[in-house]
């Protein structure tokens, strides 16, 4: 079964008093965004779907070549400062297959890795009628969250900036999850002291 993953990259970091676009702070020698986006490449995901929105020209300028080929695709929401559903809506009304899975990564965890997307992707096959997929850490929900064409259409009725998550009280039983071991691929950075973090943790690894 075909899933497009779509990448959400249209914030504004205001959380952040960066003077660049925190998605374009150097990781590892590359773009933090590069991370999370080259993870979803390399994973068994059907295509790559980037929502961009503030600071839209620096941040494609730093994923420039990150190649992908025509898996990849970029689209602008000119809407991003409604919040984050706008940016959700963007991705899935750019989609040629309207009836496919789709699943949603965060351009902000940089430590996300293939492994754990295509771990995710197994759960169609395993649950092929399951509304709603995703990693669970000590009973908490985790990223990437998978959501099947009727999942999709009760995602699209939240608006602003509430989180995909409430519909686990919709779905409920319906829910197919996993236990992961390691939370790092779950590492956000949303604040200086979360980078500052990262680079501390993570950069020698």
């Amino acid at each position: 079964m075909n899933v497009h993953g779509i990448i959400l990259a249209a914030g504004s970091s205001s959380r952040m008093d960066e003077k660049f676009p925190k998605l374009t702070l150097p990781f590892r020698q590359k773009p933090l965004l590069w991370w999370s986006l080259r993870a979803a490449l390399e994973s068994r995901l059907k295509s790559v779907t980037l929502i961009v929105g503030a600071n839209k020209n620096k941040i494609l300028y730093a994923v420039k070549n990150i190649g992908g080929g025509e898996r990849f695709k970029i689209h602008v929401n000119p809407k991003w400062k409604e919040g984050r559903s706008t940016s959700v809506a963007k991705g899935i009304k750019s989609l040629e297959d309207k009836k496919s899975h789709v699943m949603f990564l965060q351009g902000d965890q940089p430590l996300m890795t293939s492994e754990l997307i295509n771990s995710v992707l197994s759960l169609v096959e395993e649950y092929p009628k399951s509304p709603m997929m995703y990693p669970v850490y000590k009973g908490e929900k985790a990223h990437p969250v998978l959501f099947s064409a009727g999942g999709i259409k009760e995602l699209l009725k939240i608006g602003g900036d509430v989180s995909g998550y409430i519909l686990t009280e919709i779905f409920k039983d319906d829910v197919a999850t996993f236990e992961i071991e390691d939370n790092s691929t779950q590492f956000n950075v949303n604040t200086n002291g979360d980078y500052k973090k990262l680079i501390e943790k993570y950069e020698k690894e």
